[in-house]
């Protein structure tokens, strides 16, 4: 299956195809498949909203240095560049490493809560019992974003990976990893 992959990177790095990464919970043989993070084009929302935020900023600059001396106004600009700041950089902190693992014998889901908190769900593939994508609305059909849910048998946790670039194509790398570690061969 190397021979059919390889090394790739799509969607500005939210589909990575073998990336030269690691993550703190690999095993000595595993290899990672496919890193997935949300599709870009599901980012503007927040960064049309800091953009907004600054240009806001820039209009009350016309206008409270009128009503505030110039120390008032300087604490309210560092203040106001201050949050925006860490608006941006915790929207972009999760959207870098709220990201989903295909290795060659798991299935992971990293989400990033916070700057403080993580949540990791880990499915075995030979436990993968179903696997669905759906795709909604028109910027998901344009831009090739969707849903994708894998559901397992027994304890495991199901997965799910919202907003995912090319869902048919993790859909099918998935069933062919299941199928490989349940010894079927007929894809």
């Amino acid at each position: 299956m190397e021979d059919e992959l390889r090394q790739s990177s799509r969607y500005m790095n939210a589909l990575c195809v073998y990336p030269r990464i690691r993550f703190d919970i690999q095993r000595e043989n595993e290899k990672v498949i496919l890193l997935i993070r949300e599709h870009p084009v599901t980012q503007i929302p927040w960064v049309l909203q800091s953009v907004g935020m600054l240009l806001i900023l820039f209009l009350l600059n016309l206008i409270i240095p009128d009503i505030f001396n110039v120390w008032q106004v300087l604490f309210f600009n560092l203040f106001s560049l201050a949050a925006i700041a860490a608006f941006i950089w915790l929207n972009y902190l999760r959207w870098n490493y709220h990201v989903g693992l295909i290795t060659n014998e798991r299935i992971l889901d990293i989400d990033f809560k916070s700057a403080l908190y993580k949540e990791v769900s880990i499915a075995k593939l030979s436990n993968v019992e179903e696997i669905s994508s759906a795709s909604a609305g028109y910027a998901g059909t344009l831009f090739n974003y969707g849903d994708i849910s894998v559901m397992t048998a027994g304890a495991d946790v199901n997965i799910e990976f919202r907003h995912a670039p090319d869902p048919s194509f993790i859909v099918k790398l998935i069933n062919r990893l299941s199928h490989d570690k349940n010894g079927n061969n007929n894809n």
